[in-house]
């Protein structure tokens, strides 16, 4: 990706792929609001979390390990 903007990136992205529409956009950032969160992603979840060091339960959903990894959430800090 070198030093691509985020724009650049999402542009490529619809490029090699497809654009979703603004419908399915919502369903899918609904989904992934809760992903990890009791489901069939908490596993994945909790092998995120030890890849970094950290303890399950450290985060509950992927979007806020995202922005954990991201360095926009602390450990131990409200989502």
């Amino acid at each position: 990706t070198g030093n691509k903007t985020d724009a650049e990136l999402l542009a490529w992205a619809f490029r090699q792929g497809r654009q979703p529409d603004d419908q399915e956009i919502e369903v899918w950032n609904a989904f992934m609001t809760k992903r990890g969160w009791r489901d069939a992603g908490t596993q994945r979840l909790n092998e995120r979390l030890a890849e970094i060091g950290l303890p399950p339960g450290t985060v509950q959903t992927m979007f806020e390990f995202i922005d954990l990894d991201e360095g926009r959430l602390q450990p131990g800090s409200p989502a």
